[in-house]
């Protein structure tokens, strides 16, 4: 044991003074030889260059330097990439980006949303006319308005439509001139700033039977203290209804109206509100042919009418009310608000169809 640590330290050294020679540096042939039990001093060996391919620590054993087997390669790859075309380069000062970073993605649909606004302020005036196609049939506060969206005052649209000469995607081509239904009904839509247990409804559309026509109230909100006004008012519109018709109600309006309603400390609707969701309905007797049972695909299939006008996906329409809350126009709700429209009108029609296969069932 005592002669194998020597003998380690002698071969050590001779590795060392290999290396030396190998790097280029001096020979150090007049240096005396170590004697083998004993390392020499640092004053003895020299000292050793930052350049040196090792070190010498811990009394006088030598590390290794780290050596990157990659570096050459590394350097051509560094060499050879193409500059950027624009922008800091990744890791520099301020930048903090990489091309696949979420600080990149983020700046990607920040320019994307700023893109869209600008589209929107310069296609204001087309959507607002276009919200005036086609509304031979319709009257109330709501025809001054369509420009603009809302009213900014009271935050919501109010207007009559007169089945008789309302356009064609309002309601079914053989619908009657006057509306069947009593004026205790209800028809309820709503459009909302996302799915999470965080967001807010951002559009109330309630319809209900007046005068052979449909008088429908839609009630906007950008904030929390609009949507209490809001809920305030749908609750004045809900007294007196016996019956409430939705399409997937049960499943996303009723529940998601209950949680903002508690959330302000208002009372829910009474428990003598009948609930008719027609997406049921339409499940029970078509989800076996058809693809999906979607509104859309209900108004096509069972009442033979195509959505046109101003119509937007209902997946768009968070993205619109928060791109009027950052400053676009307000004529960006134009397409919500008649897509929440032909909601409603499409709600009566399935109505009818409903009672009417009722009605055949207890005849037949």
């Amino acid at each position: 044991m005592g002669g194998a640590l020597p003998r380690r330290r002698r071969e050590l050294q001779d590795r060392l003074a290999a290396l030396r020679a190998t790097k280029g540096g001096e020979a150090r042939a007049h240096e005396a030889p170590v004697a083998p039990d004993r390392v020499a001093p640092p004053a003895e060996r020299g000292a050793v260059t930052p350049a040196s391919p090792c070190d010498l620590r811990g009394g006088g054993v030598p590390v290794r330097p780290t050596v990157d087997p990659l570096g050459p390669a590394r350097e051509r790859a560094r060499q050879e990439r193409p500059p950027a075309e624009e922008g800091p380069a990744p890791g520099a000062e301020g930048s903090g980006r990489g091309p696949g970073s979420p600080l990149t993605r983020l700046d990607r649909e920040a320019r994307r949303r700023a893109s869209r606004l600008r589209a929107a302020r310069r296609s204001g005036a087309r959507e607002g006319g276009a919200g005036e196609a086609g509304m031979a049939g319709v009257e109330g506060r709501a025809v001054a308005r369509s420009r603009g969206g809302p009213d900014p005052a009271t935050l919501e649209v109010d207007e009559w439509v007169d089945p008789a000469t309302a356009p064609s995607d309002h309601f079914s081509p053989d619908f009657p001139d006057r509306l069947p239904f009593g004026e205790e009904v209800r028809y309820f839509d709503l459009e909302t700033t996302g799915l999470g247990v965080q967001a807010q409804i951002a559009l109330a559309g309630i319809a209900r039977p007046e005068r052979g026509g449909l008088r429908i109230r839609q009630l906007f909100s950008f904030d929390a203290a609009q949507e209490r006004a809001l809920l305030e008012k749908l609750l004045d519109e809900l007294e007196g209804a016996t019956l409430l018709v939705t399409y997937n109600g049960r499943t996303f309006d009723l529940p998601f109206l209950r949680r903002r309603l508690a959330w302000h400390r208002l009372p829910s609707p009474g428990e003598t509100l009948e609930h008719l969701d027609l997406l049921l309905e339409v499940r029970r007797r078509h989800r076996r042919e058809w693809e999906d049972c979607s509104l859309g695909r209900a108004e096509r299939q069972l009442l033979g009418k195509e959505r046109t006008g101003p119509d937007v996906p209902g997946r768009e329409v968070p993205l619109r009310f928060r791109d009027v809350s950052a400053g676009a126009p307000s004529s960006l709700l134009v397409p919500v608000t008649h897509h929440n429209r032909i909601d409603l009108t499409s709600l009566v029609a399935l109505h009818r169809w409903h009672d009417a296969l009722e009605a055949r069932a207890e005849s037949g």
